[in-house]
């Protein structure tokens, strides 16, 4: 089996089962008199792909720095499949099983494509399982044209595959992905969409923050909208595209004004 093939067991999500993987309860985090996450609450389920969309400085990026442990929080907690992680470090809650992504793509200087993706498959592998699983994923990610090359050296598109390679291969229960389709054509990112999917079919779990709206329209179950750092919609994409307060936060009017 591939490191991206879909597992006998269907996701929770799919079948609708979907209890929650993630819970986040009354979530605040003030800076200086600047108040960037306020008082939110949601649930991520197993299996599904949840997307936080929202204007610029709504306050997602902030969002996720607070669930993973990089910002500490005012006020609120985050659980992970029930234990409370409000205030482990991030390297403490990504060997639970929750792993993030980043905008600005975080790679080791003198590192090749393969030995980086190594370098996070031994997080929970030792060395031999690390370099077959590298193996796997660069050739799921088309990137094992590339393995010899410095990491540094990729273009945007490929490092964006490189990135989401790093986070599968901490064998993750849950991935957060923080505008990992930024950047690309829409041709360039069938290649992520597709690897999302089949990993979402195997049973993990994504929270993604995502600017490319045919993106997220093709991959997410349920959608959040923050706006000025408060959650304003939850709901399928259909409802939330629809609904005048997320047009409005969007592009200052409602889309039939």
């Amino acid at each position: 089996m591939s490191a991206l093939s879909p597992s006998v067991r269907a996701s929770p999500a799919a079948s609708g089962e979907g209890d929650a993987l993630l819970t986040v309860r009354n979530l605040s985090k003030h800076f200086g008199g600047v108040t960037a996450v306020n008082d939110v609450s949601f649930d991520v389920r197993r299996g599904e792909i949840l997307a936080v969309v929202g204007p610029n400085g709504a306050g997602k990026t902030t969002l996720f720095g607070l669930i993973c442990g990089f910002i500490a929080q005012d006020s609120g907690e985050v659980h992970f499949d029930g234990e409370n992680i409000s205030s482990l470090a991030p390297h403490v809650i990504a060997k639970r099983g929750m792993v993030r992504s980043f905008q600005i793509v975080q790679i080791f200087p003198d590192l090749t494509v393969h030995e980086t993706v190594v370098a996070a498959a031994m997080l929970h592998h030792p060395l031999p399982a690390a370099r077959r699983l590298a193996d796997e994923l660069l050739e799921e990610l088309d990137l094992a044209a590339k393995r010899n090359d410095l990491a540094t050296s990729l273009p945007i598109q490929s490092r964006k595959r490189l990135e989401l390679a790093k986070c599968v291969a901490t064998q993750p229960r849950l991935i957060i992905l923080d505008e990992v389709m930024a950047g690309l054509t829409l041709a360039e990112a069938e290649v992520p969409i597709s690897a999302i999917r089949k990993l979402r079919d195997r049973g993990i779990t994504f929270l993604m923050v995502e600017h490319v709206m045919p993106v997220v329209l093709q991959l997410a179950d349920r959608m959040l909208v923050l706006n000025f750092g408060e959650m304003i919609m939850e709901g399928t994409p259909q409802q939330v595209m629809a609904h005048p307060d997320v047009q409005e936060a969007y592009l200052g009017e409602p889309l039939d004004a």
